[in-house]
């Protein structure tokens, strides 16, 4: 603390009264934000306590009080204001050779998907799903080293569909059986599809699990997937993916 500080605390002006009531205040929302601070952070938050300054005890209390939910409160900002986690951004230098189209010609399928960057930059996943020999999906995968989660709610899209519905699918570890899907509508204009991790459930050639949404700590596949079950064409353009 420095000198001036002290002076203004000791004058006869400073009304602690009024302090008091308004740290019981913050006291209360601050045990609320307490709860999702881990116990080491809030031992280390209480050595920060200004031991050093020349008062009464009740208003080392108040430093005490006032310094210690200060650090809770930055702390949870910090949590809170993550900056975005970017995890594909297509522009006309953008190098696609990690993403994988697999269509159900893997089931013995005829479906056609394709994977390109077009004359502006974007991502232009396309094609034609047949439901021939018991066919119907077309996907593009792409896999990556491990994006942490801790810190984030979502993945925001921002991409152009043709009015079809599509799904979004994450795998924790690319090696995985199944995926987390969470399904999307596309209004053929130009639109951020926000997708809430917590959201996306387990699911396996189209059969849902008896298993808890996705919570893991990180994931290192994303993809687009259409199977509506019907015949039909398709085109989904991709400008950016990022993880917020």
């Amino acid at each position: 603390m420095n000198t001036n500080f002290e002076l203004e605390l000791s004058s006869s002006s400073l009304n602690f009264v009024v302090i008091a009531k308004r740290v019981r205040r913050l006291e209360f929302i601050c045990s609320q934000l307490a709860k999702f601070i881990p116990r080491p952070l809030q031992l280390e938050c209480c050595k920060l306590a200004p031991n050093g300054v020349k008062t009464s005890q009740p208003l080392k209390q108040l430093f005490h009080q006032l310094i210690t939910m200060k650090s809770f409160i930055c702390m949870m900002t910090l949590f809170s204001s993550m900056p975005p986690q970017l995890l594909f951004d297509f522009t006309k230098k953008s190098n696609i050779e990690d993403w994988r189209v697999v269509d159900d010609v893997v089931m013995g399928g005829v479906s056609a998907g394709s994977f390109t960057l077009d004359s502006d930059g974007f991502g232009v996943f396309e094609g034609a799903i047949s439901l021939e020999n018991n066919g119907g999906f077309s996907s593009v995968r792409y896999r990556f080293p491990k994006v942490k989660t801790a810190g984030y709610s979502k993945i925001v899209i921002k991409l152009k569909g043709d009015g079809k519905k599509y799904q979004f699918r994450i795998k924790t570890n690319s090696g995985d059986s199944h995926s987390f899907i969470a399904p999307f509508s596309t209004s053929g204009e130009w639109e951020e599809i926000e997708i809430s991790l917590q959201d996306m459930y387990p699911a396996f050639r189209g059969r849902t699990l008896e298993q808890p949404n996705f919570s893991d700590a990180y994931f290192e596949e994303i993809a687009f997937l259409i199977g509506n079950k019907k015949k039909e064409q398709f085109k989904l353009l991709i400008d950016r993916i990022e993880l917020k």
